[in-house]
C-alpha cells in the first residue's frame, strides 16, 4: 500500500535533500530556516538515517515538518536503474545527479504534487504558496528549473508539477548518461560532464517537458515574469552579491552566464537583502515593466555564508 503525506491538505511541499557521506552543514541550516520564515507550510528533508541525532535537526522546529528516509531508496528498483548508467565518476556530481532520484522517488512514494526543490545554498525571500497559481498556470504537467548559460542549467530553486514529470526528466538524464563519460564529454566539450550539463540539454531539448523559471526581467529569459512580477536565481544574482565559495570575490560575473553578461555588461543596479528587506534590481537602462524595483524571489549563495543574507 503506498504511502502518503500527512500534509495532503497543503498545496506547496518544499523539499530539501542532503545525501553523501559529510554530515549535514551549517549552510543547510540556514537554508531550511529562512524557508520557515516565509512558509509555515509543509517542509521535508531527505536525509541519510544516521542524520536522525543531528542536534539542529532535533532542535528544529516540528511543526508541518517532516524527515524521509533515504534509506527507503537506496537500493530500489529505480536507483538501481540510475546506478547501472551513471558515469559520473566524481562523488560530488554523482550526488547532485542522484538527489533527482531521490525527488522523483520520494514524491512517487508518498504521492506528492506541486514540489518546490531548493539546494541547500538557497534563501528563499518569498513564500512558494504566492507562486502557486503561476506555477500551475505555466508548468502543469512539467518541471521547471533555472538557465545559466549556454551549457548549464541549475535546479537551485525548482518546481515540479507531478512525480510523472520528474521521471520524464530522469528518464532522459539516464538516457544521456548510457553514452557514457567520454562520449558526452566530447559532445558538450567543457572538460567535464555533471548534472547541469545533462539538465541544459533536456531542457533545450524538451522545452514542453523541462521548462525554465524569469531569470531576467527582459528578453526571453523573461518568460512570465507578468505573472510572477519578480525574478529567480539560477547562479550569477547570488554570487554577485554572495561571491564565491569561501566568501571571496563578491561582485563575480561569468561570462558563461546569461545573467552574469547582463550584469557585467552594467545593465542593473543590484541591492542584496536588507534593502527592503528583499533582494532586488534595478535597471538601468531599457524597458523595466514593475517599475524601479525588480524582487528576487531567492539567492544562490555559493560563498555558503547564508547567515549573512537571511
Amino acid at each position: 500500500m503506498r504511502e502518503t503525506s500527512p500534509f495532503m491538505d497543503d498545496k506547496i511541499a518544499v523539499v530539501m535533500i542532503h545525501i553523501g557521506a559529510l554530515r549535514i552543514p551549517d549552510h543547510f541550516w540556514s537554508a531550511a530556516y529562512q524557508v520557515r520564515k516565509y512558509y509555515s507550510g509543509p517542509l521535508y528533508f531527505i536525509l541519510h538515517p544516521r542524520e536522525r541525532n543531528d542536534p539542529e535537526l532535533l532542535r528544529f522546529p516540528k511543526k508541518n515538518m517532516s524527515v524521509f528516509n533515504s534509506a527507503f531508496i537506496d537500493g530500489n528498483p529505480r536507483m538501481k536503474e540510475f546506478e547501472a548508467v551513471n558515469c559520473l565518476g566524481e562523488k560530488f556530481w554523482t550526488w547532485t545527479c542522484t538527489r533527482l532520484i531521490y525527488l522523483e522517488e520520494f514524491m512517487r512514494t508518498l504521492s506528492i504534487e506541486n514540489v518546490v526543490h531548493i539546494e541547500n545554498d538557497v534563501l528563499i525571500y518569498e513564500s512558494p504558496m504566492a507562486h502557486l497559481s503561476n506555477f500551475k498556470k505555466h508548468f502543469t504537467d512539467k518541471v521547471a528549473i533555472n538557465p545559466i548559460g549556454e551549457k548549464y542549467s541549475s535546479f537551485a530553486y525548482g518546481y515540479v508539477d507531478n512525480w510523472q514529470a520528474m521521471n520524464f526528466m530522469n528518464n532522459e538524464i539516464m538516457k544521456l548518461l548510457s553514452r557514457g563519460y567520454d562520449a558526452l564529454n566530447q559532445e558538450i566539450g567543457e572538460g567535464m560532464v555533471n548534472e547541469m550539463m545533462l539538465l541544459k540539454i533536456i531542457m533545450d531539448t524538451y522545452p514542453d517537458q523541462v521548462s525554465f523559471l524569469p531569470v531576467l526581467p527582459e528578453g526571453p529569459l523573461s518568460k512570465g515574469i507578468e505573472d510572477f512580477e519578480m525574478i529567480f536565481d539560477c547562479a550569477s544574482w547570488g554570487q554577485y552579491i554572495g561571491g564565491l565559495p569561501g566568501g571571496e570575490q563578491k561582485g563575480w560575473t561569468g561570462n558563461h552566464h546569461y545573467v552574469g553578461r547582463e550584469i557585467a555588461a552594467g545593465k542593473y543596479d543590484i541591492f542584496g537583502p536588507g534593502h527592503e528587506v528583499f533582494p532586488a534590481i534595478r535597471a538601468r537602462y531599457g524597458d523595466s515593466k514593475f517599475g524601479e524595483l525588480i524582487r528576487i524571489n531567492n539567492l544562490h549563495i555559493h560563498s555558503k555564508q547564508l547567515s549573512l543574507y537571511q
